[in-house]
């Protein structure tokens, strides 16, 4: 599977310092897409900043609902629109969904233009303009390739130098053309963007800075992904298809559990080794089959790193198999996990129990549980 993984690099200065940023950003990742959503709530202070928390936080939520990113930012444009000129919560806003393959929509609500960055050069985003009651709708898409962006920014950014000698401000186009020349410079790296146009942002404001300053890089680049093995399939009839799902995929792979390596060493036709074979709960066992990145033992290994993923490794041997597999586990973007159903009788024993160890299905939940906090 192609898979285009989006890093966000955000910068950000309130209007007043010591004053909450009218301005909020907000991001979230599922197995599918990236979603980043940008507000600028009203005026500035407290109060501009819980208007831009409620639009983003609604309108993240009606996307994580399952609702599609039209149909969400829609509902928002009906809310926004109803609530323009009175005391009502009022924000403007821009949303970003870029799905693996690097498919991207980009939609905005009386919000400055968005950038397409490329390794050399930043243009404004080409994009279907309209209008809905007061207010300007842009709509734009396109495919992102690793190495490309967008970036959105709030009017704070886009009206830099108001008053200090650019009539309309520095606007997008200014933007686009600062930042290429930057970016043709070398002078800037990605994960620096946003800073860098802040930065020049404020001094165009000089002295006395008129807004709320917000920049959100999305960044993409080729993910990397680990494949996990572990647990065969309760009926011995899915082997050959649990294996082959397995195999298919792109990136690294991991297998947990010798009867795991057995099943998988059987449908290829490939030999099992034994690489580490330690009858210690401290350093489980590691094997060999050709083609695969990494086999190990499964329950204690599994065990062992979920204990220790947040942790300093730097006190373990960097040859263990716990230790290579956190560091995996650790570089990865995407991780596609394959637990088999079928159960091991030998987990349910006291032995175990008192070493404290659970059962494969539940650690792998919490190992799961704690994988998807760290934003993989």
């Amino acid at each position: 599977m192609s898979y285009i993984h989006v890093d966000t690099f955000e910068a950000q200065r309130s209007k007043r310092p010591g004053e909450p940023c009218g301005d909020v950003i907000l991001s979230h990742r599922d197995a599918n897409s990236t979603v980043i959503v940008l507000t600028d709530g009203i005026g500035s202070g407290v109060r501009a900043n819980i208007y831009a928390h409620l639009c983003a936080s609604r309108l993240m939520s009606l996307i994580k609902s399952g609702l599609s990113i039209h149909k969400a930012f829609n509902i928002m444009v009906d809310s926004m629109n109803q609530s323009w000129g009175s005391d009502d919560p009022f924000a403007v806003f821009s949303v970003i969904r870029v799905l693996l393959n690097g498919e991207t929509t980009v939609l905005s609500y009386e919000i400055p233009d968005p950038l397409l960055i490329s390794p050399n050069t930043a243009v404004i985003l080409d994009g279907k303009i309209t209008t809905s009651s007061k207010a300007i709708i842009k709509e734009s898409h396109t495919v992102l390739k690793a190495g490309e962006g967008i970036l959105l920014f709030s009017d704070g950014i886009s009206q830099a130098g108001l008053g200090n000698g650019w009539p309309l401000g520095w606007e997008s186009k200014g933007v686009a053309r600062y930042l290429t020349s930057r970016l043709m410079e070398g002078a800037v790296k990605n994960n620096a963007v946003a800073e860098n146009v802040l930065n020049h942002a404020l001094g165009l404001w000089g002295k006395k800075q008129g807004d709320d300053c917000s920049l959100v890089h999305a960044h993409c680049r080729n993910g990397v992904i680990v494949n996990l093995l572990t647990g065969p399939p309760q009926d011995k009839r899915n082997d050959a298809a649990f294996v082959s799902a397995f195999l298919e995929n792109k990136g690294f792979k991991v297998v947990c559990g010798g009867t795991t390596a057995k099943m998988l060493a059987r449908e290829t036709n490939k030999k099992l080794e034994i690489k580490e074979d330690n009858n210690s709960f401290l350093t489980p066992a590691a094997y060999r089959i050709e083609g695969i990145n990494m086999v190990t033992e499964g329950m204690v290994t599994l065990n062992q790193v979920y204990n220790i993923l947040d942790e300093d490794l730097s006190e373990l041997d960097d040859d263990s198999p716990v230790y290579r597999l956190c560091e995996m586990l650790n570089l990865a973007d995407r991780i596609n996990i394959y637990c088999g159903t079928g159960v091991n009788k030998d987990e349910k024993h006291l032995m175990f129990r008192q070493q404290g160890l659970m059962a494969r299905h539940d650690i792998v939940r919490l190992l799961l549980e704690k994988l998807t906090k760290k934003g993989k």
